[in-house]
């Protein structure tokens, strides 16, 4: 139970630095390609980082 909390508030984390990040760039860069780009590497990252969690509990 631990574990999924810590999980949990990972994902969290990695979800609100995420935001700032898009925040950030769409200030820089102001294009509609952004936020595209910024969605697609973020839900590579989430599907990698999940497929890693899961393949090491061996669920």
């Amino acid at each position: 139970m631990k574990h999924t909390k810590q999980l949990l508030l990972a994902i969290f984390t990695l979800a609100a630095l995420a935001s700032l990040l898009r925040y950030f760039l769409n200030q820089w860069l102001v294009s509609d390609w952004t936020n595209l780009l910024i969605n697609i590497f973020g839900v590579f990252f989430l599907v990698v980082s999940l497929e890693g969690y899961f393949l090491a509990k061996k669920i």
